[in-house]
């Protein structure tokens, strides 16, 4: 396998598995009885997905993260869950609406003076977005298909993910 097959079958299975993440949690939650998105919606667009092909979710996650890397970056280094709740599309972009808006109503639902989320499961998420983040972006790397931003670098990028991750 090469290096870039390798970069997009690591994206796709943290991808999968994340929302195979929000799928078991939503089915945990919807069956305690709160109000939340029917589970089946995360399973209709997991299946959706599967009409993709692979490099265009790849694609359009990587134009999505370079018109938005500062502050993508910024909201990693804060682990800014409201960040999280107000943009998902640009992390899910070809998923169904349905899905995307499922995530974020998941991740801003609130009980008592806390959310339903706990910390520790965004704190995860987040490490999902650290995931897809270098992988999508060193298969755009090998690809040779990174936009042109001013005053960015796909080598510097890469390297401060490196150094800010987990």
């Amino acid at each position: 396998m090469s290096e870039q097959a390798s970069y997009e079958s690591n994206f796709l299975n943290n991808l999968n598995s994340l929302i195979s993440e929000i799928y078991d949690t939503l089915v945990e939650l919807y069956e305690g009885g709160y109000e939340v998105i029917d589970p089946k919606i995360v399973l209709a667009g997991k299946t959706a997905l599967k009409n993709f092909q692979n490099q265009e979710i790849l694609q359009g996650f990587c134009l999505r993260y370079y018109q938005n890397y500062k502050l993508i970056r910024s909201a990693y280094l804060q682990k800014d869950r409201n960040f999280l709740i107000k943009n998902a599309d640009l992390f899910f972009g070809e998923l169904p609406e349905d899905i995307v808006n499922s995530f974020s109503e998941l991740l801003g639902k609130r009980i008592g003076d806390g959310y339903l989320i706990s910390e520790d499961d965004q704190l995860m998420i987040w490490d999902y977005v650290y995931a897809l983040t270098l992988n999508g972006l060193r298969w755009d790397q090998k690809m040779g298909g990174y936009a042109s931003v001013k005053g960015y670098s796909i080598e510097d990028d890469i390297e401060w993910w490196l150094q800010h991750g987990n």
